[in-house]
């Protein structure tokens, strides 16, 4: 019991102080483990008391196998997903500057999530799934707000209404964006009757200096 205890502090203090992703810490910590047990082994001087000590030296190794394993498991889990975000902001990146690049984009970030020799395979699938499905909704939003900003708003609230982007996009977010391609529009707009009226005043001075 009190080796127990005393480990199991031992198990929190390290995973306090152990970097997120590291995937030698279960190993390192089993093995420190098995040495503190061969060490105390000789301490039992009878055969029932050995049997006794193997028998709950066992159980105790699997219980800190166990616990080790799903320490490590939550912090790589941690770290992939710190790591995911970074990647997704690159990604939303590509996509605001050239929205046309949607379909690489989704193809190389989901394929990197799906690999099942890559960093998100040991991830448990449910949460996979949830990248998975924030990565097609962060992209398409990225893609949307792309054709908004880079001059295309009309564009964007047409496939917004056709729905295009129904697969990624809830209805709160279509409507934002919607409301989003209307401004840029109208500010479009504006700009485009600013640069016509001021034309026709150039053209009249041009004409009354003549």
């Amino acid at each position: 019991a009190q080796a127990r205890a005393e480990w199991t502090v031992h198990l929190q203090e390290r995973a306090n102080s152990t970097s997120p992703g590291d995937a030698t810490f279960a190993g390192k910590f089993n093995e420190d483990f098995g040495k503190y047990l061969s060490g105390i082994e000789g301490q039992t001087q009878t055969r029932a008391g050995q049997v006794a000590f193997r028998k709950g030296a066992s159980e105790l190794s699997a219980h800190f196998v166990e616990k080790a394993g799903v320490y490590q498991a939550q912090a790589m889990g941690a770290k992939a997903k710190q790591d995911y975000g970074v990647a997704l902001d690159a990604y939303r990146n590509i996509l605001v500057s050239d929205p046309t690049q949607f379909k690489d984009v989704l193809k190389t970030a989901t394929d990197v999530l799906n690999d099942p020799s890559g960093v998100y395979a040991k991830m448990p699938a449910g949460e996979r799934e949830k990248l998975v499905a924030q990565t097609g909704q962060q992209l398409a939003l990225s893609a949307v707000q792309g054709l908004i900003q880079n001059g295309a708003p009309e564009l964007a609230k047409r496939q917004l209404v056709e729905g295009k982007w129904d697969s990624y996009l809830d209805a709160d977010k279509k409507s934002a964006l919607i409301d989003g391609a209307d401004t840029a529009t109208r500010i479009k707009e504006g700009a485009a009757e600013h640069q016509r009226q001021t034309a026709e005043r150039e053209k009249r001075d041009r004409q009354i200096e003549e």
